[in-house]
């Protein structure tokens, strides 16, 4: 599944700074472990474990102690930073702790048309 993302946070993703990923909607349901993301069509990870947030009320205390793994310095940045994205969504939220998936080097070629 492709997913957009600004540019902060998949940073801190492929860094590793942020390790959770948070969704808002019943089209992400059939995302499960094992699963790729594609992240904004750049790099891809790997879902290891899955968070169903059924109320707004677990929401926030997901953030409350997750912020860290979700890229913020503190669970006052994280809230106001998931508010600012989220703040008129509606349950259910899906949460994913990911990992990078690591693309093996590009091997180059044995020889060319031109050699």
């Amino acid at each position: 599944m492709l997913l957009f993302t600004k540019k902060i946070h998949a940073n801190r993703l492929r860094s590793g700074r942020k390790t959770i990923e948070l969704r808002s909607g019943s089209r992400y349901q059939n995302v499960t472990v094992g699963d790729g993301l594609s992240i904004n069509g750049r790099f891809s990870v790997e879902v290891v474990e899955r968070f169903l947030l059924s109320t707004t009320q677990e929401l926030q205390v997901f953030i409350e102690m997750n912020f860290n793994e979700l890229g913020f310095n503190s669970a006052a940045d994280a809230d106001l930073g998931v508010t600012g994205c989220y703040g008129n969504a509606h349950p259910p939220f899906y949460a994913w702790r990911v990992r990078l998936i690591v693309q093996p080097e590009e091997k180059p070629a044995l020889f060319t048309m031109f050699d």
